[in-house]
C-alpha cells in the first residue's frame, strides 16, 4: 500500500463537514426505487481509502478519498475535482480483517456537489464480494421460531431491513430439523409454543451439541419463567 506521505488529499474539510455531505447524499437518494439498481448498495464510510486516478494525458496519481457506498460492482467517494467519465482507476479496498484487495475500476460518473466538491461512482472490472469490506453488507442468518403469524410477519419484516437471512419454524419440532440441517448466527425462539415449546427445544438443541446463539423471543416475564 502506498505511504500516506506520496498521497494526494483534494477533499480539505474535516470529518465533520464530510459526514454531513455524505448524509445529505444519501438522504436524496431515499426517494430511489432501490429495484431499479441492479446490485444493492452499502453505507460504506471509510475516511482516506487509496484511489489510483490515471490522468488524460497519461501517469497516475494516488488520491485519499472519503468514500460514501459500496456494492459488488462499484464504489462512490468524493474528490475535490471533476474526474472524466471513462478514466481508469485502481482502488485500495482494505478488508474487515485488515488486509487490502487492488480492485480496478473505470469512472462511469463525476457529479458535482458543493465547493469544489464532486461525487465520483466508479465500476469495478470484476464483481466483488461486497461483505469482505464492509460490515453492513454481511448477512445475518436467523431461525425464527414462532407460532403466532401476525408476530412472524412483523419480526420478519424487521430482521429484513437489518440485513438478515430469516428462516421460520413454527415451534420445536421442525426448528431442531432446520438447526441440524443448516448453519445459523442465531436462533430467535419463542418460549410458549404448541407440540414442542421453547424451553424444551433449547434443551433438545444442546443434548444434541448445538453451541451456537440462542435467544429467547418472549412475552413470558414473570420471574419463574
Amino acid at each position: 500500500m502506498a505511504g500516506t506521505e506520496n498521497l494526494v488529499k483534494t477533499v480539505r474539510l474535516d470529518d465533520a463537514e464530510v459526514e454531513e455531505i455524505l448524509n445529505k447524499l444519501d438522504a436524496d437518494q431515499r426517494g430511489v426505487d432501490p429495484n431499479k439498481r441492479v446490485d444493492a448498495r452499502y453505507q460504506y464510510r471509510v475516511k482516506r481509502c487509496v484511489v489510483h486516478l490515471q490522468a488524460q494525458g497519461g501517469g497516475t496519481t494516488a488520491y485519499l478519498v472519503p468514500t460514501r457506498n459500496i456494492s459488488a460492482t462499484g464504489l462512490g467517494f468524493l474528490h475535490g475535482s471533476f474526474v472524466y467519465p471513462g478514466s481508469k482507476c485502481l482502488i485500495q479496498l482494505t478488508t474487515m480483517h485488515g488486509t487490502w484487495h487492488n480492485v480496478p475500476a473505470t469512472v462511469v460518473r463525476c457529479n458535482y456537489v458543493t465547493g469544489r466538491i464532486h461525487e465520483v461512482g466508479v465500476r469495478f472490472l470484476e464483481t466483488i464480494d461486497p461483505s469482505e469490506f464492509c460490515a453492513q453488507a454481511a448477512t445475518t442468518r436467523v431461525l425464527l421460531v414462532e407460532d403466532d403469524p401476525s408476530i412472524t410477519r412483523l419480526a420478519k419484516t424487521l430482521l429484513k431491513a437489518l440485513n438478515a437471512e430469516v428462516s421460520h419454524a413454527e415451534n420445536g419440532v421442525p426448528a431442531l430439523e432446520a438447526a441440524s440441517d443448516q448453519i445459523f448466527d442465531v436462533i430467535m425462539l419463542d418460549l410458549d409454543m404448541p407440540e414442542m415449546n421453547g424451553f424444551d427445544a433449547a434443551k433438545e438443541l444442546r443434548n444434541r451439541g448445538y453451541s451456537g446463539r440462542i435467544c429467547a423471543v418472549s412475552a413470558m416475564t414473570q420471574p419463574e419463567d
